[in-house]
């Protein structure tokens, strides 16, 4: 009978100073200093962004030219030869994605990092043949691709500084930390 009338009730009242918004996480409350500084980290990672895309905008323009120059030479000009440097800019920008996709998510990209790293080397070199052999045709030449890559690994990084990545926290206690 006293099981009935408990059932009927419904659940048993909570401690005395308890109530169901306590026991749900709250995030503690920031002071409007670290509001601020949250937001201005944001608007910096924000501002990183806006010149990293310019910057490898601008890096694909200028290397254009000597990517396709080095399509073109020694075959007749086909319209197709024009679509070349998106061969070496292609897996450069779809590995780009992977990388900042992980970033956000806080996944290591490692394959992801290396396609980058081999198509901005592939990219440099191919730049360097169709150079003039002078330092400033070289460095004209090489510092685009090298440029991009660098906005691209400082805008991860921006991320990441947002976004740490977090250590997983083990799912079962080991023998050492039993035994303290």
């Amino acid at each position: 009978m006293a099981r009935l009338l408990a059932q009927q009730q419904g659940p048993p009242p909570l401690p005395a100073g308890r109530s169901r918004q306590d026991r749900r996480r709250r995030r503690p409350r920031l002071s409007a200093a670290a509001v601020s500084l949250r937001a201005v980290s944001f608007g910096a990672a924000a501002l990183v962004a806006l010149i990293g895309a310019m910057v490898s905008v601008l890096s694909g323009v200028i290397a254009y030219d000597p990517l396709h120059l080095a399509a073109t030479q020694g075959i007749s000009r086909s319209p197709v030869a024009s679509w070349w440097p998106v061969l070496v800019y292609g897996p450069w920008l779809v590995a780009s994605v992977s990388v900042l996709r992980a970033a956000l998510h806080r996944k290591q990209a490692a394959h992801s990092w290396a396609v980058v790293l081999l198509f901005s080397a592939a990219a440099v070199a191919l730049c360097l043949t169709q150079a003039p052999h002078t330092v400033t045709g070289l460095a004209t030449a090489g510092i685009p691709p090298v440029a991009a890559l660098t906005c691209f690994h400082q805008l991860v990084r921006q991320i990441t500084l947002t976004r740490p990545i977090r250590q997983p926290e083990p799912r079962h206690r080991n023998a050492s930390h039993a035994a303290r």
